[in-house]
């Protein structure tokens, strides 16, 4: 799977902080100026994206299923897509969506999104990840409710697709998810295990430890429920961050990838300019008298620098002193009888 990936104009990979999503799904409540609202405030609190929820309920829910009409309710509407992708455009966020059907994920090719979200539970649906992966566009995929050997088998689909742009996030599908059960190793796992770009969809409440644990690991993005009012009527909005929450997030996510740094190991800048004070300088311990062998008892390191290093001290001994010397003078080079052997 490729490692160097691009949603939109945006880079995914360990130089660059984890693209974040705010995923606004079912959020909006059918209503279009409330979705238009939740882009522009998402954009204002550092999301990179947006993201929906593309189906048509009779594709999606059984004629029985106990919130049928509520369903149908809370879809966006075709013709709203358009304006949805520009308003997501003038505030300089990508506009994305999960589409539950292969009618909404030619839909959603007609205003051409750049990339395509798969669902947890639509891991097995391998007709329809197939038809995803056709697309050629980057997928990211969740991987709650999922074993490895069905993570696996979704991989090699979206593969045998043709299809090298993979980004698989680790999610548990509880609403909201306790610390103690995210098992945020897996981020690891699937990174290794599947040599391909990884993320965080985080359903955790009330903390930025996981997404800001997932960056240290390598996540390439962070997915987080959004809305504008927690007490909005809804299915999500209780668990979701608000503009204030998710900016903090953001925060955390950028200042954490910024303190990872590059991994190699180097004096910074400001080191390099206060290392001569920061070592040690040979001074002598006592007043010595010319053509006084030198033994180590007779030399302090002492701070700052600026003088002999210490990993010099092994040549003066067994030296003879060229002159007298003062005690807890620095050391000088011209002080030793270097030829006395």
């Amino acid at each position: 799977m490729s490692k160097n990936l691009s949603i939109g104009e945006r880079k995914l990979g360990s130089e660059h902080p984890p693209f974040v999503v705010a995923e606004i799904g079912m959020n909006h409540n059918g209503k279009l100026e409330l979705a238009k609202e939740m882009i522009e405030a998402a954009a204002s609190s550092g999301a990179d994206a947006v993201k929906f929820q593309t189906y048509t309920t009779e594709r999606y829910f059984s004629d029985d299923y106990s919130d049928f009409e509520r369903r149908q309710e809370y879809e966006l509407k075709p013709e709203w897509y358009e304006t949805l992708q520009e308003v997501a455009e003038s505030q300089d966020i990508v506009f994305m969506s999960t589409p539950f059907d292969r009618e909404s994920v030619d839909l959603l090719e007609k205003i051409d999104v750049p990339c395509y979200k798969v669902a947890s539970f639509d891991v097995t649906n391998h007709h329809l990840v197939r038809y995803i992966a056709e697309k050629e566009k980057p997928i990211i995929m969740s991987t709650g409710y999922s074993t490895h050997s069905e993570i696996a088998e979704a991989v090699e689909v979206i593969k045998e697709a043709g299809n090298q742009q993979l980004i698989l996030l680790h999610c548990i599908s509880e609403y909201p998810t306790p610390l103690e059960r995210m098992n945020l190793q897996a981020v690891k796992t699937l990174k290794s295990t599947f040599e391909t770009p990884v993320g965080l969809s985080d359903h955790s409440q009330g903390s930025t430890v996981a997404p800001v644990t997932a960056t240290a690991m390598g996540a390439s993005v962070i997915e987080k429920h959004f809305t504008l009012d927690n007490d909005l009527p809804g299915y999500d909005h209780a668990m979701s961050e608000t503009p204030e929450t998710f900016e903090k997030l953001t925060t955390d996510i950028e200042q954490t990838h910024e303190a990872l740094g590059d991994g190699d190991l180097h004096p910074t800048a400001d080191e390099k300019e206060s290392l001569p004070g920061a070592r040690r300088t040979l001074h002598w311990n006592g007043f010595y008298k010319k053509g006084q062998t030198i033994t180590q008892n007779m030399i302090l390191p002492l701070r700052p620098g600026g003088g002999m290093s210490v990993d010099e001290l092994q040549y003066l001994l067994g030296e003879e002193l060229a002159e007298d010397v003062e005690e807890r003078s620095k050391i000088k080079r011209a002080q030793v009888d270097w030829d006395n052997k």
